[in-house]
Formats: structure tokens, C-alpha cells, sequence
């Protein structure tokens, strides 16, 4: 069987394969703001008038829907609250609607986490990290200083307990991509470089790293 990763300039994308073992399947992800996805990947989502933040995220495959372990959001670096409702799905695409906790006003990126449990064949991708832009900026007021100045974001997460996942700034990227999280502890590293709607949805993603 062959695994590769790719990424699309609207959506992150993982393979997948199929039941014979011999062919590579692709896995979208996309977000919008209605569950017709008439709007895909849209630059920027508005907050509802009592600070919540509703979108829908939708999965498409080639071929089947890749297997989910868990799902939970993160705004700014930090772990919020939400109400997750899974639509019924095909056999080649399903749609998850989101409502988070109320959200600070001047909130930039929220990221979405779809976890790949370690039976899925998307051993290469374990981690989809689906980014939602709600204001220009990333806001770091929450994140840990770095010495000098800052190129990314560094996103924690412990599996095993996602509310307490925190941030932190940092000049380089860590060393050691993580291309297997069974350990459950690894880093989201996202660049801060323009504003964010400026960044496409494949960049904001990031990358994941062994964390600790």
C-alpha cells in the first residue's frame, strides 16, 4: 500500500486507501457557514450576535469516509467549548456541524482537530487540523512569549486531556515532524506571517510535531 500526503489550495486533503490495498484514496475537508457549503472555505466567518461561532465542516472521499477517533476545537491556541452534531453520512462524504462556547470579540483563528484513531489506514495524516479565520489577526495575547521575534504559533495538545492545550511563540520550527501521534502528545505549528485572510486554509493547517 502507498501513502502520500497532499494539500489543496482551498482545503487540507489526506490519503486514504481502499479495500484492496492497491489504490490511494483522497480525503477532503472544507468549511462554511451554511450546510449547503455554497460558500467553501471561506475567508472569514462572523460570530452570531451572543459571541457563539456555528460552521460545518464536510468530509469527501473518493472512495469512503475516513474513520474519525475524536473532534475538538481550539481558538487562538486554546481549547474552547463545543457542541458537535454529525450529520448522517454517506458513503463518501459526511458533514459535521460545530457551535462553539461564547468567543472573545477580538478572537482571530479557531481550528477545528479531526483525530484519526491508530486502526485508520491514515497512518500518515493522524492529525486534520481544519481552520476557520474569524479576525485579521492570530491573537497571542494567550500564548507564550518567545525570545526574539515570532514566526509561529506552536499549538500543545495532550489527547488525553485537549482542555488543557495551550500555545506558544516561537522563532523556528520544532525538530521532528509527527507522523505518529499514538503518544498523544504533539505540537500544531502555524506560521504568522499576514493577516489571515491572506493565508490559504492549506498554510493556516500548519504542521504537526512531536511535543515533549
Amino acid at each position: 500500500m502507498v501513502l502520500t500526503i497532499t494539500s489543496g489550495c482551498g482545503s487540507p486533503t489526506a490519503p486514504e486507501h481502499d479495500l484492496d490495498g492497491d489504490a490511494t484514496v483522497e480525503a477532503s475537508y472544507d468549511s462554511a457557514t451554511d450546510p449547503e457549503f455554497v460558500d467553501t472555505n471561506p475567508t472569514r466567518f462572523a460570530l452570531q450576535p451572543d459571541g457563539r461561532l456555528t460552521a460545518f465542516v464536510r468530509i469527501t472521499s473518493s472512495q469512503k469516509v475516513p474513520r474519525i477517533g475524536s473532534i475538538f476545537t481550539v481558538a487562538d491556541g486554546t481549547f474552547v467549548s463545543s457542541a458537535i452534531e454529525a450529520s448522517e453520512p454517506t458513503d463518501t462524504a459526511a458533514v459535521y456541524k460545530l457551535t462553539t462556547e461564547t468567543l472573545p470579540r477580538d478572537v482571530g483563528l479557531v481550528s477545528v482537530y479531526f483525530l484519526h484513531p491508530p486502526s485508520s489506514p491514515l497512518t500518515a495524516t493522524p492529525v486534520v487540523a481544519v481552520p476557520l479565520r474569524i479576525g485579521t489577526h492570530f491573537n497571542t495575547s494567550k500564548c507564550q512569549p518567545s525570545n526574539g521575534r515570532a514566526r509561529f504559533v506552536l499549538v500543545h495538545v495532550r489527547e488525553a486531556n485537549p482542555e488543557l492545550t495551550h500555545c506558544s511563540l516561537a522563532r523556528e520550527l520544532p525538530g521532528t515532524r509527527a507522523l505518529d501521534t499514538s503518544a498523544g502528545a504533539w505540537q500544531n505549528a502555524i506560521p504568522l506571517k499576514r493577516s489571515l485572510q491572506d493565508e490559504s486554509a492549506s498554510e493556516l493547517s500548519g504542521e504537526v510535531f512531536i511535543d515533549g
